[in-house]
């Protein structure tokens, strides 16, 4: 019965932030609690975009990848990405991985975020976040990305937070392979956000249920009529 808490960094002014080199590699889980809760910070950049860090594959490749909640995919640049926006990332490099498994379809990523289609394929590797790590984690492998806007963000890449009905053919969602796993104990994430917090505690990506410290009452259920 595993239940996964990762804090929000809030930042103030986006102006002023910055993203020093290293910075996000220094942040660890702070505390393994009974329930086997894992806290992992993540960074806030100016109330608007939220960042985290995973690692893929065996030796470890780390990403800072962007939470979102419009699809449920995970993707990264791969090294075979030869685009200027794509260099300045860091890129995954799957040759470099004792635990990368081949996959190789093709797959078109729609980027909410640039209004354009990237162009991928799928490979499987160990994915790890907040200190617990998933086997076999099929994600796509970005090879081109046209939009000189990627050059311009802080993350490498996309986690995806949203229903499966988007989910790449034949992979599952990183909340879906968690609860395979036995990491957590439930089909769910929650999100609370510390609008008085600091730069540190900005609130929690909760995987795999709530933390009732950050509300009262008790949670309503809506059902869900449909997907898009």
């Amino acid at each position: 019965q595993g239940l996964l808490r990762f804090p929000l960094n809030r930042n103030g002014n986006p102006h002023l932030t910055t993203f020093r080199e290293g910075q996000l590699s220094k942040m660890r889980p702070r505390y393994l609690e009974e329930d086997k809760t894992v806290r992992v910070p993540i960074t806030n950049y100016g109330n608007l975009e939220y960042y985290a860090q995973i690692e893929i594959g065996t030796p470890p490749q780390t990403f800072t990848v962007k939470i979102n909640t419009l699809t449920p995919n995970l993707w990264v640049p791969s090294v075979k990405c030869a685009n200027v926006s794509c260099k300045i990332h860091n890129r995954y490099n799957h040759s470099a991985s004792s635990t990368y498994v081949a996959n190789g379809r093709l797959v078109n990523v729609y980027s909410f975020l640039f209004s354009r289609v990237m162009y991928g394929f799928i490979s499987e590797d160990d994915v790890k976040i907040g200190g617990v790590k998933t086997t076999r984690k099929g994600f796509a492998e970005i090879y081109e990305e046209i939009n000189t806007q990627f050059s311009e963000v802080k993350f490498d890449g996309i986690l995806g937070m949203a229903l499966n009905h988007l989910i790449f053919r034949n992979t599952s969602s990183l909340v879906n392979r968690l609860l395979h796993d036995g990491s957590i104990s439930k089909d769910m994430f929650s999100l609370y956000l510390d609008r008085s917090g600091t730069s540190r505690n900005g609130g929690e990506l909760i995987l795999g249920g709530s933390n009732p410290k950050h509300y009262s009452g008790e949670l309503n259920k809506v059902p869900v009529v449909g997907t898009a």
